[in-house]
């Protein structure tokens, strides 16, 4: 991909040190252009850490911002919250992104649940979903926000779905 497509940003990516966010990071580094500030959130400070590193000697011209927090506790939103008021503020900034990721996608963790959770019931639903291909592989998943992002049709500010697209 070449660089800078989404011109100069300032991006904040939850989940990033594992599943969705792991695939999207690198291919969303790439798009940026350089100056832009691409803050990383995820539980697992080393797993971070390690894609911190990757990403900057992907793009060098990009300042990557580290927030270890947990997102299901109020202590870990206030630390996301607190990095976020402190990140730079590029002086050529194009857009702001944040990309909050949850849904239905083939990780290990869904792997994992699908095979020894101890619900029955959840089990079930899970194979269910993976045996009717209902499950969306990361590396796609991220490729379609991407391509939706620099497509550039939708309102600023709307919450975007692009499960459909």
């Amino acid at each position: 991909m070449e660089g800078g497509r989404l011109g100069c940003a300032v991006c904040v990516l939850t989940g990033a040190s594992r599943g969705f966010g792991r695939a999207l990071a690198p291919q969303l580094a790439g798009l940026l252009s350089p100056g832009s500030v691409l803050l990383l959130s995820a539980r697992s400070d080393s797993m971070l850490r390690q894609l911190k590193e990757e990403l900057c000697t992907q793009q060098p011209g990009l300042q990557v911002v580290l927030a270890a927090a947990d997102l299901g506790t109020e202590s870990g939103v206030q630390q996301l919250l607190s990095a976020v008021r402190e990140l730079p503020r590029p002086e050529r900034l194009q857009r702001l992104l944040l990309i909050n990721n949850a849904g239905p996608l083939d990780t290990n963790m869904q792997q994992l649940a699908r095979e020894t959770s101890m619900d029955p019931e959840l089990r079930s639903r899970l194979q269910k979903l993976n045996s009717e291909g209902e499950l969306v592989d990361c590396g796609t998943s991220a490729q379609k926000l991407l391509s939706l992002l620099q497509r550039d049709t939708f309102q600023s500010g709307a919450h975007v779905d692009f499960y459909d697209i």
